[in-house]
């Protein structure tokens, strides 16, 4: 499973089993505390049986951790303490809000799926093709 941190909005991919497909998740909103969030993504891997989660961390303009790729890396870091036996990935999800505007264009998506979905789904796609190498 994927997911698109936001403070406000975190948006969920999965994959299949195969690892071919990708799918939106959804999104989780109106969570005050990193915990409920926690909880909230925690339930996911249950009912979906994750067995890794690819956290999306924005890159530094010349590959440098800024504070907000550390802050990114320190919830990643959380949420793997707080789910226990499922790891967290993370993965460098730089311009992925852009692609999923970009995939917006397409009307099917748009309908289907929140910018929070799409850019959690890129960032899946992203991981799953650097694995397939």
């Amino acid at each position: 499973m994927a997911i698109d941190f936001g403070d406000k909005n975190t948006g969920l991919a999965v994959t299949d089993l195969s690892r071919t497909m990708v799918f939106g998740r959804g999104v989780l909103r109106g969570y005050r505390r990193l915990e409920d969030l926690f909880e909230q993504i925690l339930g996911i891997c249950r009912d979906e049986e994750v067995t890794e989660v690819i956290f999306g961390v924005p890159g530094g303009r010349f590959g440098e951790d800024t504070p907000q790729v550390e802050r990114m890396r320190d919830i990643g870091g959380r949420l793997e303490e707080y789910l226990g036996d499922v790891p967290v990935v993370f993965q460098d999800e730089s311009f992925s809000s852009f692609e999923a505007d970009a995939a917006k264009m397409d009307s099917g998506l748009r309908k289907k799926y929140s910018q929070h979905e799409l850019a959690a789904m890129v960032i899946l796609e992203r991981y799953l093709q650097k694995e397939a190498w």
